[in-house]
């Protein structure tokens, strides 16, 4: 009886660590993948950044652009 209560608390105890073993592993994932979405959101934000600032160049050559030919256009009517 003895021997048989003994081998039941060991059962026990091994199923309390595998069962913490596994919780511990789970945590290290889910902190795993909060790091990589964290980085995924931060080369994100960064990629928008870019886009965001090409964007505001282009949109300033157009309007540089469009500035001389509507300056063009009041010179050449002002000379005719």
């Amino acid at each position: 009886m003895r021997g048989q209560l003994d081998k039941l608390l060991r059962q026990l105890q091994e199923l309390g660590q595998h069962s913490r073993d596994k919780e511990e592993r789970m945590e290290r994932l889910m902190d795993q993948q909060k790091m990589e979405s964290k980085e995924q959101l931060e080369q994100q934000r960064k990629e928008s950044k870019e886009q965001l600032e090409q964007q505001r160049k282009e949109s300033k050559e157009q309007l540089e652009q469009l500035t001389g030919v509507i300056s063009r256009l009041q010179e050449s009517k002002d000379i005719s």
